[in-house]
């Protein structure tokens, strides 16, 4: 790999939990994961369907990146989203 960076989006990670998502594909993709933290309390507040299911959140969650948002970060996550949208 080559330095392949990728923000995991809280719909990647429930799905992952749920086994709808090919992780060993995703983690072959790329070296290093990150989440904002808006994203690791949109994804604990879903409702998981067993206690299973939130240990491998848990487990997921303490070997990621979580970061931290301040205007900076958003103004250039919106910048991406217009850019992937035209």
């Amino acid at each position: 790999m080559s330095g392949n960076k990728a923000l995991l989006d809280s719909n990647v990670i429930i799905l992952a939990s749920k086994e709808e998502v090919n992780v060993e594909l995703l983690l072959s993709a790329y070296d290093e994961f990150h989440v904002s933290i808006i994203i690791f309390m949109e994804v604990y507040g879903f409702e998981f369907a067993s206690l299973d299911e939130e240990d491998l959140i848990n487990d997921l969650f303490a070997n990621l990146d979580i970061a931290e948002v301040n205007v900076k970060i958003a103004k250039q996550a919106n910048i991406y989203r217009k850019n992937k949208t035209t």
